[in-house]
Parts: structure tokens; C-alpha cells; sequence
């Protein structure tokens, strides 16, 4: 663990409230071990700068917890009262006939009602903050039926925990810094001030393992294998014994 990631998780560890800071964004509707429905209200999803696809998201019962639920966004869910509000849309713009915005037409009590959304989310793991280090585990141990569930959009040093936390599957250490190669993305169109954290790249973790860089043309996926790369090969700089061999395939790259 390098110098920032042990100051993030100090900080996480010795705050009041771990989620504190955080953008609270709705409830979960239904979970099981593979994925949870999460019930948002569009002025939540707006306030917290909105939820792309592929986004973190957290659950929890409370913002004390140290123990949490890590989610990631996969698209829209529907809710039970889904076909009820498809129809008081559409008869809310039968009405006004584009004389003004059909939901400008509605009660206040209506638009609430239809403002709340699903969405769907797989469910990664568990991270567990008790104790002197953070772990995380890649399943869940349990879900309720009826639960308590709040659901949180990460704020910037919760986000770079997730991206940049240390497996405990890998006990070795070189003795290096971990080397920023870029910054999480969720949206092409994301807000200039959408949270965002930076990618920090551990050159141990690369070893004895298959590792892809995937993304779209020209956003950079050769320069940051030229620097993973680098990394690997200087990790004899600190463990001259070592010699490590890695295969590198770049059909498309210069």
C-alpha cells in the first residue's frame, strides 16, 4: 500500500461518517447475490451530478457503516408502477397537445410519483473497513428480503479507494510507488466537475495474470501499456534477482 492509498484509507478509518460525503441517490428495491434494482428520484440523481452507466455506486444500511456493498450500474430497471406511469404520461401529453410540456400539466403529487426510476446494478463484492486495513471480498455473505438498504454515489476519496485498492491476493512488494497512468471516465459527455479519481497503476498487480486495456480509438490505450510496460520491467531496479518476462500484443498500435 503507497503512501496516498494509506492516507485515503486513514482518513476513511478515522472519519465520524464513511459515507458521509458522499451523494445519497435512492434505496434498494430488491437484491440477491448477482444484482440489486435501486429506486432513484430524478432530484437525487441530479444533485449527485447524475449516474452514467458503469458508475460505482455503494449500499449500505447507514452512513456509519464499516461495511458496504460495492455496485456498478448497468442500465434501467423497471418498477412494479412502471406501466401505471407509462400511461399517465402518455395521457398527460394527449392533453396538452404541445401546448406546453406535458409534465408542467401535472400535480405536484403526480410528478413526484413519476419522477422515481429504477436502475440496475450488479453487485461486486463487500468492502470492509473495520480494523487497521481495508479489505474487500468479491461476493456477499447474505441479502434480506426486506431490507434497509441506502445507496450512495462515491465522492472522490471513496472513488479512489475503490479504483486503487490493493488485492490481498498478491503479497509481494517492490518497493514502488504505484504510477498514475490516466483517471476514471465513466461518460464521454461527463460534466468537467463530475467526480472523478486517478488510476494508479501497481506493477505487481500485472504479474502472473492476463491483463486487456480496452476502450476507443485514439484514448490512449497504447501509451498506457507502454507505461505498465516500463513499471515491469523496472520492478528489477528494486528486486535485482528478479527477471520478469511479459508478452505484449498491440495488433493495432504504433
Amino acid at each position: 500500500m503507497n503512501t496516498s492509498e494509506t492516507s485515503i484509507v486513514g482518513h476513511l478509518l478515522n472519519s465520524a461518517s464513511t459515507l458521509g460525503a458522499c451523494h445519497k441517490i435512492g434505496a434498494v428495491f430488491s437484491i440477491d447475490y448477482n444484482r440489486a434494482i435501486v429506486a432513484v428520484y430524478d432530484h437525487d440523481r441530479e444533485r449527485a451530478g447524475g449516474l452514467p452507466r458503469s458508475c460505482f455506486l455503494v449500499a449500505a444500511r447507514a452512513e456509519s457503516e464499516t461495511r458496504f456493498i460495492l455496485l456498478r450500474v448497468v442500465g434501467d430497471a423497471r418498477l412494479p408502477n412502471s406501466i401505471t406511469n407509462d400511461e399517465t404520461r402518455y395521457q398527460s401529453v394527449e392533453n396538452t397537445a404541445n401546448e406546453q410540456h406535458w409534465s408542467e400539466a401535472l400535480d405536484p403529487w403526480t410528478r413526484d410519483r413519476l419522477s422515481i426510476h429504477g436502475i440496475e446494478c450488479r453487485v461486486l463484492g463487500t468492502f470492509d473497513t473495520r480494523g487497521p486495513t481495508v479489505q474487500f471480498f468479491e461476493d456477499i455473505d447474505n441479502y434480506y428480503a426486506v431490507n434497509s438498504l441506502q445507496v450512495w454515489k462515491p465522492a472522490d476519496n471513496l472513488l479512489n479507494l475503490i479504483v486503487n485498492h490493493s488485492h490481498r491476493s498478491n503479497p509481494l512488494s517492490a518497493g514502488i510507488n504505484k504510477t498514475p497512468i490516466g483517471r476514471t471516465r465513466f461518460a464521454a459527455s461527463e460534466a468537467s466537475d463530475a467526480v472523478s479519481a486517478p488510476v494508479m497503476l501497481d506493477p505487481i498487480d500485472l504479474l502472473q495474470r492476463r491483463t486487456v486495456y480496452l476502450g476507443m480509438s485514439r484514448s490512449g490505450k497504447s501509451n498506457a501499456m507502454k507505461v505498465a510496460a516500463e513499471r515491469v520491467y523496472r520492478l528489477r531496479d528494486a528486486n535485482p534477482e528478479w527477471r520478469i518476462g511479459q508478452l505484449i500484443f498491440d495488433p493495432n498500435g504504433e
